[in-house]
Protein backbone atom coordinates (compact mmCIF):
# COMPACT_ATOMS: atom_id res chain seq x y z
CA UNK A 1 0.00 0.00 0.00
CA UNK A 2 2.87 2.32 0.86
CA UNK A 3 4.55 1.60 -2.49
CA UNK A 4 1.26 2.18 -4.30
CA UNK A 5 0.98 5.63 -2.75
CA UNK A 6 4.59 6.42 -3.73
CA UNK A 7 3.95 5.33 -7.32
CA UNK A 8 0.75 7.37 -7.40
CA UNK A 9 2.57 10.43 -6.08
CA UNK A 10 5.25 10.07 -8.75
CA UNK A 11 3.08 9.10 -11.71
CA UNK A 12 0.07 11.39 -11.17
CA UNK A 13 2.00 14.67 -11.56
CA UNK A 14 3.60 13.27 -14.74
CA UNK A 15 0.19 12.33 -16.14
CA UNK A 16 -1.24 15.73 -15.31
CA UNK A 17 1.80 17.48 -16.85
CA UNK A 18 1.50 15.38 -20.03
CA UNK A 19 -2.21 16.10 -20.30
CA UNK A 20 -1.60 19.81 -19.80
CA UNK A 21 1.15 19.84 -22.40
CA UNK A 22 -1.20 18.16 -24.86
CA UNK A 23 -3.90 20.78 -24.39
CA UNK A 24 -4.40 22.88 -27.54
CA UNK A 25 -3.45 26.55 -27.39
CA UNK A 26 -6.24 28.88 -26.41
CA UNK A 27 -7.87 31.10 -29.02
CA UNK A 28 -6.45 34.14 -27.27
CA UNK A 29 -2.91 32.73 -27.40
CA UNK A 30 -3.26 31.95 -31.11
CA UNK A 31 -4.50 35.47 -31.81
CA UNK A 32 -1.62 36.98 -29.83
CA UNK A 33 0.85 34.95 -31.90
CA UNK A 34 -0.89 36.06 -35.07
CA UNK A 35 -0.41 39.67 -34.07
CA UNK A 36 3.30 39.05 -33.57
CA UNK A 37 3.61 37.61 -37.08
CA UNK A 38 1.50 40.36 -38.60
CA UNK A 39 3.45 43.25 -37.09
CA UNK A 40 6.82 41.52 -37.02
CA UNK A 41 7.34 42.37 -33.37
CA UNK A 42 8.69 40.71 -30.21
CA UNK A 43 11.54 39.17 -32.19
CA UNK A 44 9.22 37.41 -34.65
CA UNK A 45 9.80 37.87 -38.39
CA UNK A 46 6.84 39.40 -40.22
CA UNK A 47 4.82 36.70 -41.97
CA UNK A 48 1.28 37.53 -43.10
CA UNK A 49 0.56 33.98 -44.24
CA UNK A 50 1.47 32.59 -40.81
CA UNK A 51 -0.60 35.32 -39.16
CA UNK A 52 -3.60 34.38 -41.32
CA UNK A 53 -3.20 30.72 -40.38
CA UNK A 54 -3.16 31.53 -36.67
CA UNK A 55 -6.10 33.93 -36.94
CA UNK A 56 -8.05 31.26 -38.84
CA UNK A 57 -7.47 28.69 -36.09
CA UNK A 58 -8.44 31.21 -33.40
CA UNK A 59 -11.53 32.22 -35.40
CA UNK A 60 -12.62 28.60 -35.63
CA UNK A 61 -12.37 28.50 -31.83
CA UNK A 62 -14.74 31.47 -31.73
CA UNK A 63 -12.38 34.38 -30.95
CA UNK A 64 -14.04 37.57 -32.31
CA UNK A 65 -10.80 39.55 -32.14
CA UNK A 66 -9.10 37.05 -34.45
CA UNK A 67 -12.02 37.30 -36.86
CA UNK A 68 -11.57 41.07 -37.16
CA UNK A 69 -7.81 40.79 -37.68
CA UNK A 70 -8.38 38.07 -40.30
CA UNK A 71 -11.01 40.29 -41.89
CA UNK A 72 -8.36 42.99 -42.29
CA UNK A 73 -5.98 40.56 -44.01
CA UNK A 74 -8.67 39.50 -46.49
CA UNK A 75 -9.53 43.14 -47.11
CA UNK A 76 -5.95 43.98 -48.05
CA UNK A 77 -4.92 40.61 -49.51
CA UNK A 78 -2.10 40.05 -47.01
CA UNK A 79 -1.18 36.39 -46.54
CA UNK A 80 -4.45 35.40 -48.20
CA UNK A 81 -6.16 36.11 -51.51
CA UNK A 82 -8.01 39.44 -51.37
CA UNK A 83 -11.69 38.78 -50.74
CA UNK A 84 -13.94 41.69 -49.73
CA UNK A 85 -16.98 39.49 -49.18
CA UNK A 86 -15.03 37.21 -46.87
CA UNK A 87 -13.68 40.27 -45.03
CA UNK A 88 -17.19 41.61 -44.49
CA UNK A 89 -18.60 38.25 -43.41
CA UNK A 90 -15.87 37.76 -40.80
CA UNK A 91 -16.54 41.21 -39.35
CA UNK A 92 -20.27 40.46 -39.33
CA UNK A 93 -19.87 37.22 -37.36
CA UNK A 94 -17.59 38.95 -34.85
CA UNK A 95 -20.08 41.82 -34.52
CA UNK A 96 -22.84 39.29 -33.86
CA UNK A 97 -20.77 38.23 -30.86
CA UNK A 98 -20.92 41.82 -29.59
CA UNK A 99 -17.25 42.63 -30.19
CA UNK A 100 -16.95 46.48 -30.36
CA UNK A 101 -14.09 46.50 -32.87
CA UNK A 102 -16.12 44.33 -35.23
CA UNK A 103 -19.15 46.60 -34.99
CA UNK A 104 -16.90 49.52 -35.91
CA UNK A 105 -15.38 47.50 -38.77
CA UNK A 106 -18.84 47.05 -40.25
CA UNK A 107 -19.26 50.82 -40.17
CA UNK A 108 -15.99 51.15 -42.09
CA UNK A 109 -17.06 48.58 -44.68
CA UNK A 110 -20.40 50.30 -45.23
CA UNK A 111 -18.68 53.68 -45.51
CA UNK A 112 -16.20 52.41 -48.10
CA UNK A 113 -18.52 49.94 -49.83
CA UNK A 114 -16.19 47.01 -49.12
CA UNK A 115 -17.94 43.64 -49.42
CA UNK A 116 -21.31 45.39 -49.21
CA UNK A 117 -23.19 48.19 -50.95
CA UNK A 118 -21.88 51.62 -49.89
CA UNK A 119 -24.18 53.25 -47.36
CA UNK A 120 -22.97 56.27 -45.35
CA UNK A 121 -26.03 56.38 -43.09
CA UNK A 122 -25.62 52.71 -42.25
CA UNK A 123 -21.94 53.37 -41.52
CA UNK A 124 -22.86 56.10 -39.05
CA UNK A 125 -25.30 53.74 -37.31
CA UNK A 126 -22.54 51.20 -36.72
CA UNK A 127 -20.04 53.86 -35.65
CA UNK A 128 -22.51 55.20 -33.10
CA UNK A 129 -23.21 51.71 -31.77
CA UNK A 130 -19.50 50.84 -31.52
CA UNK A 131 -18.72 54.20 -29.95
CA UNK A 132 -21.28 53.54 -27.21
CA UNK A 133 -19.55 50.20 -26.66
CA UNK A 134 -16.31 52.09 -25.98
CA UNK A 135 -14.52 51.66 -29.31
CA UNK A 136 -12.30 54.76 -29.69
CA UNK A 137 -11.61 54.08 -33.35
CA UNK A 138 -15.34 54.24 -34.13
CA UNK A 139 -15.70 57.43 -32.11
CA UNK A 140 -13.02 59.02 -34.30
CA UNK A 141 -14.73 57.77 -37.46
CA UNK A 142 -18.03 59.14 -36.19
CA UNK A 143 -16.31 62.48 -35.66
CA UNK A 144 -14.99 62.29 -39.20
CA UNK A 145 -18.55 61.69 -40.47
CA UNK A 146 -19.78 64.80 -38.64
CA UNK A 147 -16.80 66.81 -39.87
CA UNK A 148 -17.45 65.84 -43.50
CA UNK A 149 -21.24 65.55 -43.33
CA UNK A 150 -21.11 61.93 -44.49
CA UNK A 151 -24.33 60.12 -43.59
CA UNK A 152 -25.20 62.77 -41.01
CA UNK A 153 -25.76 66.52 -40.86
CA UNK A 154 -22.41 68.30 -40.82
CA UNK A 155 -21.39 69.61 -37.40
CA UNK A 156 -17.83 70.69 -36.66
CA UNK A 157 -18.78 71.22 -33.04
CA UNK A 158 -19.95 67.61 -32.70
CA UNK A 159 -16.80 66.39 -34.47
CA UNK A 160 -14.61 68.37 -32.06
CA UNK A 161 -16.54 66.97 -29.10
CA UNK A 162 -15.98 63.40 -30.26
CA UNK A 163 -12.28 63.98 -30.97
CA UNK A 164 -11.84 65.56 -27.53
CA UNK A 165 -13.39 62.50 -25.93
CA UNK A 166 -10.86 60.15 -27.52
CA UNK A 167 -7.93 62.59 -27.18
CA UNK A 168 -8.42 62.29 -23.42
CA UNK A 169 -7.35 58.65 -23.84
CA UNK A 170 -3.97 59.76 -25.29
CA UNK A 171 -4.96 58.74 -28.82
CA UNK A 172 -2.58 60.03 -31.53
CA UNK A 173 -5.24 59.94 -34.27
CA UNK A 174 -7.63 62.01 -32.16
CA UNK A 175 -4.86 64.53 -31.38
CA UNK A 176 -4.24 64.98 -35.10
CA UNK A 177 -7.94 65.31 -35.96
CA UNK A 178 -8.43 67.88 -33.22
CA UNK A 179 -5.29 69.77 -34.26
CA UNK A 180 -6.70 70.07 -37.77
CA UNK A 181 -9.86 71.71 -36.41
CA UNK A 182 -7.89 74.15 -34.25
CA UNK A 183 -5.77 75.10 -37.26
CA UNK A 184 -8.87 76.03 -39.24
CA UNK A 185 -11.07 77.26 -36.40
CA UNK A 186 -13.83 74.77 -37.18
CA UNK A 187 -16.04 73.80 -34.25
CA UNK A 188 -13.47 75.35 -31.91
CA UNK A 189 -11.83 78.81 -31.75
CA UNK A 190 -8.82 79.05 -34.06
CA UNK A 191 -5.76 78.40 -31.92
CA UNK A 192 -2.44 77.77 -33.67
CA UNK A 193 -0.57 77.16 -30.42
CA UNK A 194 -3.03 74.46 -29.35
CA UNK A 195 -3.02 72.96 -32.83
CA UNK A 196 0.78 72.83 -32.85
CA UNK A 197 0.91 71.14 -29.45
CA UNK A 198 -1.56 68.46 -30.52
CA UNK A 199 0.05 67.90 -33.92
CA UNK A 200 3.50 67.54 -32.36
CA UNK A 201 2.21 64.97 -29.86
CA UNK A 202 0.54 63.00 -32.63
CA UNK A 203 3.52 63.18 -35.00
CA UNK A 204 5.91 62.10 -32.24
CA UNK A 205 3.87 58.88 -31.97
CA UNK A 206 4.50 58.21 -35.67
CA UNK A 207 0.91 58.99 -36.71
CA UNK A 208 0.77 59.82 -40.42
CA UNK A 209 -2.14 62.26 -40.08
CA UNK A 210 -0.30 64.01 -37.25
CA UNK A 211 2.85 64.30 -39.36
CA UNK A 212 0.88 65.80 -42.26
CA UNK A 213 -0.99 68.19 -39.96
CA UNK A 214 2.29 69.32 -38.41
CA UNK A 215 3.64 69.72 -41.93
CA UNK A 216 0.89 72.23 -42.71
CA UNK A 217 1.83 74.18 -39.58
CA UNK A 218 5.42 74.56 -40.83
CA UNK A 219 4.27 75.24 -44.40
CA UNK A 220 1.96 78.08 -43.36
CA UNK A 221 3.84 79.33 -40.30
CA UNK A 222 0.94 78.47 -38.00
CA UNK A 223 2.31 78.80 -34.47
CA UNK A 224 5.86 78.13 -35.66
CA UNK A 225 8.47 79.76 -37.89
CA UNK A 226 7.66 78.95 -41.51
CA UNK A 227 9.96 76.22 -42.80
CA UNK A 228 9.17 74.72 -46.21
CA UNK A 229 11.89 72.10 -45.95
CA UNK A 230 10.59 70.85 -42.60
CA UNK A 231 7.09 70.84 -44.03
CA UNK A 232 8.24 68.74 -46.99
CA UNK A 233 9.93 66.24 -44.67
CA UNK A 234 6.78 65.84 -42.60
CA UNK A 235 4.54 65.51 -45.65
CA UNK A 236 6.85 62.84 -47.01
CA UNK A 237 6.84 60.94 -43.72
CA UNK A 238 3.05 61.04 -43.55
CA UNK A 239 2.66 59.74 -47.09
CA UNK A 240 5.23 56.98 -46.67
CA UNK A 241 3.73 55.73 -43.44
CA UNK A 242 0.26 55.61 -44.98
CA UNK A 243 -0.09 56.47 -48.69
CA UNK A 244 -3.77 57.26 -48.21
CA UNK A 245 -4.47 58.49 -44.70
CA UNK A 246 -6.81 55.95 -43.16
CA UNK A 247 -7.81 57.86 -40.07
CA UNK A 248 -8.78 54.69 -38.19
CA UNK A 249 -9.35 51.50 -40.18
CA UNK A 250 -10.79 48.24 -38.86
CA UNK A 251 -8.74 46.86 -35.94
CA UNK A 252 -5.43 48.15 -37.25
CA UNK A 253 -2.21 46.53 -36.12
CA UNK A 254 0.50 48.95 -35.10
CA UNK A 255 3.64 47.71 -36.87
CA UNK A 256 5.69 49.83 -34.48
CA UNK A 257 3.99 48.21 -31.50
CA UNK A 258 7.12 48.84 -29.47
CA UNK A 259 8.13 52.47 -29.93
CA UNK A 260 11.84 52.58 -30.79
CA UNK A 261 13.98 54.38 -28.22
CA UNK A 262 17.16 54.05 -30.25
CA UNK A 263 18.28 53.44 -33.81
CA UNK A 264 19.08 49.84 -32.89
CA UNK A 265 15.50 49.39 -31.65
CA UNK A 266 14.17 50.78 -34.94
CA UNK A 267 16.42 48.58 -37.09
CA UNK A 268 15.45 45.46 -35.13
CA UNK A 269 11.88 45.83 -36.44
CA UNK A 270 12.92 45.75 -40.12
CA UNK A 271 13.65 43.05 -42.66
CA UNK A 272 17.28 42.04 -43.16
CA UNK A 273 17.42 43.86 -46.52
CA UNK A 274 16.13 47.18 -45.18
CA UNK A 275 18.20 46.89 -42.02
CA UNK A 276 21.37 46.44 -44.09
CA UNK A 277 20.51 49.44 -46.29
CA UNK A 278 19.88 51.72 -43.32
CA UNK A 279 23.04 50.53 -41.56
CA UNK A 280 25.01 51.79 -44.59
CA UNK A 281 23.30 55.19 -44.33
CA UNK A 282 23.98 55.23 -40.60
CA UNK A 283 27.69 54.55 -41.08
CA UNK A 284 27.95 57.16 -43.85
CA UNK A 285 26.43 59.81 -41.57
CA UNK A 286 28.75 58.85 -38.72
CA UNK A 287 31.76 59.23 -41.02
CA UNK A 288 30.60 62.59 -42.40
CA UNK A 289 29.49 64.05 -39.05
CA UNK A 290 31.40 62.32 -36.23
CA UNK A 291 30.26 64.96 -33.74
CA UNK A 292 26.57 64.20 -34.33
CA UNK A 293 24.59 62.14 -31.83
CA UNK A 294 22.09 59.45 -32.71
CA UNK A 295 18.46 60.16 -31.89
CA UNK A 296 14.88 59.19 -32.70
CA UNK A 297 12.72 61.94 -34.19
CA UNK A 298 9.04 61.32 -35.01
CA UNK A 299 9.66 57.60 -34.53
CA UNK A 300 12.42 57.34 -37.16
CA UNK A 301 16.25 57.39 -36.79
CA UNK A 302 18.18 60.62 -36.97
CA UNK A 303 21.35 62.44 -35.95
CA UNK A 304 21.35 65.62 -33.89
CA UNK A 305 23.93 68.33 -33.23
CA UNK A 306 23.48 70.55 -30.21
CA UNK A 307 19.99 69.22 -29.66
CA UNK A 308 18.87 70.14 -33.20
CA UNK A 309 18.03 67.56 -35.85
CA UNK A 310 20.70 67.34 -38.55
CA UNK A 311 19.39 64.52 -40.75
CA UNK A 312 17.03 61.57 -40.45
CA UNK A 313 16.37 58.38 -42.38
CA UNK A 314 13.93 55.48 -42.37
CA UNK A 315 12.23 52.61 -44.15
CA UNK A 316 9.02 52.90 -46.14
CA UNK A 317 7.01 50.06 -47.66
CA UNK A 318 8.94 49.82 -50.92
CA UNK A 319 12.10 51.84 -50.32
CA UNK A 320 14.39 53.48 -47.80
CA UNK A 321 14.63 57.26 -47.48
CA UNK A 322 17.08 59.94 -46.34
CA UNK A 323 15.85 63.32 -45.04
CA UNK A 324 18.37 66.19 -44.80
CA UNK A 325 17.31 68.77 -42.24
CA UNK A 326 16.62 72.43 -43.03
CA UNK A 327 20.08 73.54 -41.88
CA UNK A 328 22.09 71.27 -44.24
CA UNK A 329 19.83 72.36 -47.10
CA UNK A 330 20.50 76.03 -46.41
CA UNK A 331 24.27 75.52 -46.04
CA UNK A 332 24.63 73.52 -49.27
CA UNK A 333 21.91 75.16 -51.36
CA UNK A 334 24.44 76.48 -53.89
CA UNK A 335 26.20 73.16 -54.36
Amino acid sequence: MKHTRIIACCILPLVLFTAKAAEPESAHALTAKGVQYQCGCDGVAKDYKKAAELYTKASELGDPEAKVYLSGLYRRGLGVKKDYKRAFDLAQTAADQGYPGAVGALGWYYEKGIGVAQNSKKAVEFYEKASKLGDDCSTINLGWAYERGNGVAQSYGKAAELYEKVAAHDNAQAWASLANLYQRGLGVPKNYAKALELAQKSASEGNSYGQSTLGWAYYNGWGVVRDYQKAAELFSLGLERQPTIERCGPQQINTMATKPKSIDDYLALLSNEKRAALEKIREAIRAAAPMAEECISYQIPGFCVGGRLLVSFGAAKNHCAFYPGARPIRIHKDE
